[in-house]
């Protein structure tokens, strides 16, 4: 029959399909694909420490910097304060000199904040570090198991493979292109007989989406073997 080639593929087809379905959604996928997932979060969270501590370490050195030529300041400014001639000298000296004093507080107090950033930064970094080591280690059972998987179903998916490029040389160019760009579409049945009811129902159906047939594509049903559904965009055929 006309079309028993293409139904034949598209039977052989969907149960290739589900060979690939039963690898990519077994227990072993999901495994392989959450250590991935964890170990790319575990490798982030590495990163994101190590900027953090990069910046803590700049914090530091330039507050260190700060601190010692604030007290190189204040060294100075004392030494002058002992040397002070007048009243406003010296009062001008004594303010100058607090004020330093309140600046090098504040980077005491600063550098004091460091510690236990630096050390949430470090178990971070730890932490991170542990987890991208365990998940590499799942990742790699996990991956191998599911390549035994694969090697498992191979003589059965290179079946399948042989009978569609048999079937293939049957089937109708235009046909194929068709049914292949439904597939991409993501209908995994693009090709169904129309239901045609007893003789005393002149209805025509589809059996992809259940509508009624317009008139229009009835005819053409009726005359070619096949057309296509306006509502699912299947290939509607007849074997009558």
């Amino acid at each position: 029959m006309k079309f028993d080639a293409i139904l034949e593929y598209q039977q052989a087809d969907l149960k290739l399909r589900k060979v690939y379905e039963e690898i990519d959604k077994s227990e072993l996928g999901k495994s392989l694909e959450r250590a991935r997932n964890e170990f790319n979060n575990a490798k982030s969270r590495v990163a994101d420490s190590e900027k953090a501590a990069e910046a803590l370490v700049n914090m530091v050195n330039n507050a260190e910097r700060l601190y010692a030529d604030g007290v190189k300041a204040y060294e100075e400014i004392a030494a002058k304060l002992d040397g002070a001639e007048s009243e406003d000298e010296r009062a001008n000296c004594i303010a100058r000199l607090e004020t330093i004093r309140k600046k090098l507080s504040e980077i005491e107090k600063k550098l004091g904040e460091v510690k236990p950033r630096a050390e949430k930064t470090i178990k971070e970094y730890r932490a991170g570090q542990e987890t991208g080591k365990r998940m590499r280690v799942e990742y790699g059972k996990a991956k191998e198991a599911l390549e035994q998987l694969k090697k498992e179903k191979e003589p059965i998916i290179e079946q399948y493979k042989k009978t569609l490029a048999a079937l293939k040389t049957s089937i109708d160019p235009a046909l194929m292109e068709q049914y292949n760009a439904l597939k991409a579409e993501g209908k995994p049945i693009a090709i169904v007989e129309a239901i045609i009811p007893d003789k005393g129902n002149s209805a025509v159906y589809c059996r992809g989406c259940g509508i009624e047939l317009p008139q229009k594509l009835k005819s053409e049903l009726l005359e070619s073997g096949q057309c296509r559904c306006e509502k699912c965009r299947r290939i509607i055929i007849t074997r009558k």
